[in-house]
């Protein structure tokens, strides 16, 4: 790499701090390359959370609470990883997937075609990486109820925070590409179908807290009941991709009911 290579990467980064420090905590875009403003991330896990009221709204912190983010929330790959993936979001959802190429998202983060392979193996793993703000976004709101929420409340949370994440940050067209690339993809990447991911996890652990305290019936396999849950979402978000269903949560909620009709523990 040479010397003004190396030059322009650091400044690229340093901007992107700037950047980064400007959108989280001051509410403000950062101005950057000839004057021109740089958009906040609309997409990231961390501002819709604010959004949506499970993060603090941006403020000014102190400087120390700057570094302690930075140093142990993220680290520089990590932002220009997510710098890539908000960029590509902002033109996928501006002009479509399929219309929009590798050159148009560097050009658009003002990075070298190659930056971007670092990152990504190619422009379909910017679908994947949805997968990981879907996580993301799961654990926030979870971090986000109160313990003395019901667990039957927690559980109704849960569900409308997909169908919120899914109609308002994903959008239809993203979610209809992400469910078209797992049908391809099928057993090579499991992707949604994976039981590592943080719903699965998140169902199993309410249920599995529910049957301790007695709300929910003892003698159902948390796994199985987690799983079916799970793909009843699934179901309802398939059906309104193809234009069957405009109420999505709605019909995930009556799901969530019809489901937990079946496990409820008996009084009698």
């Amino acid at each position: 790499i040479s010397y003004q290579g190396s030059f322009l990467y650091c400044m690229h980064n340093l901007e992107q701090f700037t950047h980064d420090t400007g959108s989280i905590f001051e509410g403000a875009p950062f101005t950057g390359r000839a004057g021109r403003p740089l958009d906040h991330f609309p997409v990231s896990g961390y501002n819709f959370g604010q959004r949506s009221g499970v993060l603090r709204p941006a403020g000014r912190l102190a400087a120390t609470e700057r570094e302690d983010f930075f140093m142990t929330k993220e680290t520089k790959g990590a932002r220009t990883r997510r710098y890539l993936y908000d960029c590509a979001i902002q033109l996928f959802r501006a002009r479509g997937y399929d219309q929009v190429s590798v050159d148009e998202i560097v050009r658009k983060a003002g990075m070298a075609k190659g930056t971007f392979y670092i990152y990504f193996r190619a422009k379909s793993d910017i679908i994947l990486e949805m997968l990981r703000q879907y996580d993301d976004y799961y654990d926030q709101v979870m971090a986000g109820l109160p313990d003395s929420l019901p667990v039957d409340g927690r559980l109704e949370e849960i569900v409308r925070a997909a169908c919120r994440f899914t109609e308002q940050v994903i959008g239809l067209d993203l979610i209809r590409v992400l469910y078209s690339k797992q049908l391809t993809a099928g057993a090579r990447n499991p992707g949604l179908l994976n039981e590592d991911r943080a719903l699965f996890r998140i169902l199993s652990g309410l249920i599995a807290e529910g049957q301790r305290a007695g709300v929910y019936r003892a003698d159902q396999d948390v796994s199985a009941v987690a799983l079916l849950l799970l793909h009843g979402i699934r179901a309802a978000f398939f059906e309104w991709c193809c234009g069957s269903s405009r109420d999505l949560t709605g019909e995930c909620l009556r799901f969530l009911t019809l489901v937990r009709q079946g496990i409820y523990q008996d009084k009698n």
